[in-house]
């Protein structure tokens, strides 16, 4: 019978397959920087959220030292734990009664004290035999009533009256004034009053009414005399104070014509003398004006005030700007440097 031999078993390990993965490197890179992201994340709004409480508990902590009376916050917490009353305002009120019984007890104390003195005081002067002294102090005491009487005051009344010089039965019996039997003329800014009460705007006497104004000569000229004209406007100048600036005084004409002829010189307003120019008229009038100070629609409205015709005005505007060109040229050619 053959016997049966045991092969040693050996055991080998097998070869190592390497399983392939689903993920890329770049794929595992991105999932921990989104992994990296996501805890940076959480860790903010975890610091926020801390933040938020601690402020929100300190705002609280802050309100609650707050509530404390000003009288309590000097206290200790062992006097203060002694002296609850159940709230701030019950301690604050149990103190304030502590302190009230304290200063009625002490005033009871010094009444008391100074009854008992008052009687150890009435007991020596019992034994004694002196009489007790008024308790009340001496600010109190009375002075007795001096015997020397005061001696009377002279009153006015006791005076002698010294008898007036006026006379005493005074009669009310007010004149008024004489009223004219003719109505005046009403003088420069007079207020009038109608009948019913109401204001009248009283028209001031023109300057040009029959009464003020001189009579025409009998040549028929109804044209002003430049001298006198002059004349009455310096005067006027003259009269009018300094100290009323913002009044307008009348305008002086530019044109002025003359029955004769002159050499006419005016004063400008710096105060150097300027010569007027003049241009002879057909009726034997002259017209002087100065080319420097002279406008066209004053010289066209003085014109027809003078009793001009069309062509004679015509000439005349003519004149006048070579009047004015001349001047002008001198004027200019005194500013000219060699």
């Amino acid at each position: 019978m053959a016997t049966k031999s045991r092969r040693p078993v050996v055991f080998t390990t097998p070869p190592s397959s390497k399983v392939s993965s689903a993920y890329t490197p770049a794929d595992k890179q991105s999932l921990l920087d989104n992994f990296d992201l996501e805890v940076a994340d959480k860790t903010r709004n975890f610091r926020d959220s801390l933040s938020a409480r601690l402020k929100s508990f300190q705002v609280r902590q802050e309100t609650e030292l707050l509530k404390i009376p000003r009288e309590l916050r000097n206290m200790s917490l062992g006097s203060l734990v002694n002296k609850w009353g159940g709230s701030w305002a019950g301690t604050l009120m149990r103190i304030k009664r502590e302190e009230m019984e304290e200063v009625e007890r002490k005033e009871r104390e010094k009444e008391e004290e100074g009854k008992e003195k008052e009687k150890l005081e009435r007991g020596k002067s019992m034994n004694d035999g002196k009489p007790l002294l008024d308790p009340t102090p001496a600010g109190n005491k009375r002075k007795p009533p001096s015997k020397t009487r005061s001696k009377p005051r002279s009153s006015s009344a006791s005076k002698a009256k010294v008898p007036s010089g006026l006379p005493q039965n005074h009669v009310f019996n007010p004149l008024l004034p004489t009223t004219p039997s003719f109505p005046r003329q009403a003088r420069r800014h007079e207020s009038l009053i109608s009948l019913n009460g109401s204001p009248i705007a009283g028209r001031p006497p023109s300057p040009h009414s029959p009464s003020s104004t001189p009579s025409l000569s009998d040549d028929g000229s109804d044209l002003p005399d430049p001298e006198a004209v002059e004349r009455e406007m310096l005067a006027k100048s003259t009269s009018e104070p300094l100290s009323k600036p913002s009044r307008k005084t009348k305008r002086a004409p530019s044109l002025l014509f003359r029955p004769q002829p002159l050499v006419p010189v005016k004063t400008d307003e710096v105060g150097e003398e300027v010569a007027l120019a003049t241009i002879a008229l057909s009726d034997g009038r002259t017209l002087s004006f100065n080319p420097l100070s002279l406008s066209p629609n004053r010289m066209n409205g003085e014109m027809d005030e003078g009793g001009l015709s069309e062509t004679e005005k015509e000439l005349i505007k003519a004149k006048v700007r070579e009047e004015v060109v001349k001047t002008l040229t001198e004027q200019m050619a005194r500013w000219k440097v060699a």
